[in-house]
């Protein structure tokens, strides 16, 4: 009997072990599998890069002046940077040597100062701890989705929804090399890796930094409408100047889809458009470009500077532009920075001064419609997006 207890045992101990062996081989298969190539290994860092924590000072509470809004704040016109995307050379060991962005960052973009690349020189963490900071409650970040590296600009929107739910609602930007927008085929390719990750479409629409700016109901856009209704995304779009006709077209033939606009080439009609369609709404950001250069050096110290040397003035010529059109449709009017391209727009004293700015001018409008500019209109777009 005990020979048999014996026998039985070692086969046990025998077929246990061999299930070790075969645990191990397992083991060592998959990790053969999932071994990165050389460009997945560069693409890993800069993601790790774009997200990694960083330090963000304690925050203190903000006070305003009694005239001030003291209300929530979302802003509307928040731009995401890129990720930098050439591809450093493989040394032998399958390595690469650091990076270097020199001549990208120095290349002043339409904010002025050096360029603004995430992972390099502003972390998503750094964005976020500004937000917090100024006290906007919701931002509708534009995410920068280029079709040559779409994954790895998806995984970083993905990662800033999950580690942010609240702080930002996701807008795909989709720009290709020349124009403003990628096609329907290439869009849908890219909504389709997470489905409801994103409320909007944009901002697209005319750019000064793209070669080709077609019209608002170009066929291009017309294909991407349908897949905005499919998803249920709101759009925001740009205006070309000389194009209210076409806006028409696209407003009357659309009344399920809500549009978002801003800047000044649309501004002068908005008005009868908000009066004839109700799918239609308008981000009214500091229009500080039409009375002195907005962009006014290499730094954030010369903006602020200038900005708030003429802060008075600059509030009262945006009176005089917003006022009496946004107390005549006070549920279309949002507040928005369009904050982005220069990484000093991402600095916390620069994001105080600019929802100082929002608060200052949003309380010298009619109180009635003061908290539907400064959140109640945002809030109830994206209800309307969830029915």
């Amino acid at each position: 009997m005990e020979k048999a207890n014996e026998s039985v045992k070692g086969k046990i101990e025998q077929k246990v072990e061999v299930e070790k062996n075969v645990t191990v081989e397992k083991k060592v298969t998959v990790e053969k599998k999932i071994e990165l190539t050389f460009e997945e290994k560069v693409w890993k860092k800069r993601i790790e890069a774009a997200m990694g924590q960083t330090s963000c000072p304690v925050v203190a509470t903000q006070t305003y002046p009694k005239d001030y809004y003291q209300g929530p704040l979302i802003d509307t016109h928040l731009h995401i940077p890129a990720m930098p995307d050439g591809m450093p050379e493989e040394s032998d060991d399958g390595g690469w040597e650091d990076e270097d962005y020199t001549s990208q960052i120095n290349s002043e973009g339409a904010f002025g100062g050096p360029q603004a690349l995430l992972g390099v020189n502003v972390k998503m963490s750094e964005i976020a701890c500004t937000l917090k900071h100024e006290g906007t409650v919701r931002n509708f970040a534009f995410f920068p989705i280029y079709p040559e590296m779409y994954l790895q600009a998806l995984e970083i929107a993905n990662t800033t929804l999950a580690q942010y739910p609240t702080l930002f609602t996701s807008f795909i930007m989709p720009p290709t090399e020349d124009m403003p927008t990628v096609d329907a085929v290439i869009l849908r390719k890219m909504l389709q890796v997470h489905p409801h990750l994103f409320q909007g479409y944009g901002e697209v629409g005319s750019s000064p930094t793209e070669e080709k700016n077609p019209p608002v109901d170009d066929p291009i856009y017309l294909e991407n409408y349908k897949l905005a209704r499919e998803y249920k995304l709101m759009v925001y779009y740009h205006p070309g100047w000389n194009q209210v006709n076409n806006w028409k077209r696209v407003l009357e033939s659309h009344p399920d889809i809500n549009f978002i606009v801003h800047a000044e080439e649309l501004e002068h009609d908005i008005d009868e458009l908000m009066t004839k369609y109700p799918n239609i709404y308008f981000t009214a950001n500091p229009q500080f470009h039409q009375h002195f250069k907005l962009y006014v050096g290499k730094s954030k110290e010369e903006f602020l500077n200038a900005a708030e040397k003429d802060f008075e003035n600059l509030i009262t010529k945006d009176l005089e532009r917003w006022e009496k059109v946004i107390e005549k449709h006070p549920d279309r009017f949002m507040w928005g920075t369009d904050r982005g391209d220069a990484v000093w727009n991402y600095d916390i004293d620069v994001g105080l001064f600019l929802v100082k700015y929002g608060r200052a001018f949003i309380g010298r409008l009619d109180p009635a419609v003061q908290e539907k500019v400064g959140y109640k209109n945002a809030e109830r777009l994206l209800e309307v997006r969830k029915n």
